[in-house]
């Protein structure tokens, strides 16, 4: 049996076979009236977007405190520049990755002390992007 299908203004035919009741696969009772699979709920853009990771101090650590790149990408623009006072939120960094541009966002106030890339630069992720005193 042929029947056709119209989607969004395109109609698409399709070839339908009836199934006798012996033709069909044998589901088990239990499958039957299981409950369907838990749907996730829908993800926002601000839940999909890269949260920035932050190097902790540790002991030894020469650099401090510094944003890291959250993935492997290239460095398009550099929004500060040493002595620079920077709030938290603020875009410090653009990236490239996978054809898209990514913000990159100081996850804490403070003074830039150093930039640590440059743009055109390839970085991989958790890579120390700007440094603060």
């Amino acid at each position: 049996m042929k029947v056709r299908i119209t989607y969004q203004g395109t109609a698409y035919e399709l070839d339908v076979e009836i199934l006798e009741a012996h033709d069909q696969p044998h589901v088990p009772v239990a499958a039957a009236n299981a409950p369907p699979p838990a749907v996730p709920a829908p993800q926002t853009a601000a839940s999909l977007a890269p949260t920035p990771k932050v190097s902790k101090p540790t002991t030894g650590d020469t650099l401090g405190r510094t944003v890291n790149s959250p993935m492997a990408g290239v460095v398009l623009a550099i929004k500060v520049k040493p002595g620079d006072q920077v709030a938290e939120g603020q875009d410090v960094v653009t990236l490239e990755a996978m054809k898209m541009e990514t913000s990159i966002v100081s996850p804490y106030s403070g003074t830039v002390k150093a930039i640590l890339v440059e743009p055109r630069q390839g970085v991989g992720s958790d890579e120390p992007l700007i440094q603060f005193e």
